[in-house]
């Protein structure tokens, strides 16, 4: 499959979730169907916080430094963030939560030494290091 038709699928996905979202508490469905709490948007939002930052600092870093694989030093450790908020969020109350954070922190501590073992992280710099070593062109 191509990149366009990739992107459009994508896409196509993404709209049909966000509608799915949006409709579903007014569909009659025979049961009561409950929206997200207040806290959970809290969350939502917490975490889309998070998410743009890295974002930005991967796109600004990228174009000031002319080494676009910003993302590279930094897709295994997001998740853990992600979940730790998560469970910090939730002020540990949920057995699950905290489970589920503690699982995903050792698959990204996993992740992280494997790619620190193939030089992924021989500088933090950002305008310095290399990209992620399996993008390289033969």
């Amino acid at each position: 499959m191509d990149l366009t038709k990739t992107v459009v699928w994508l896409l196509l996905t993404l709209v049909l979730g966000v509608v799915l979202f949006l409709t579903l508490p007014d569909l009659e469905l025979g049961v009561e169907v409950v929206g997200p709490s207040e806290e959970q948007w809290r969350l939502l939002e917490g975490l889309a916080s998070i998410y743009v930052c890295v974002a930005l600092y991967c796109a600004v870093a990228g174009e000031l430094t002319g080494n676009v694989s910003q993302v590279d030093r930094l897709w295994s450790v997001i998740p853990a963030v992600y979940a730790l908020y998560a469970a910090h969020f939730t002020a540990a109350s949920s057995a699950r939560v905290n489970l589920m954070a503690a699982l995903v922190c050792v698959w990204a501590v996993r992740l992280t030494y494997n790619f620190g073992r193939r030089g992924g992280y021989s500088s933090w710099l950002p305008w310095r290091g290399e990209e992620d070593y399996r993008w390289e062109v033969p």
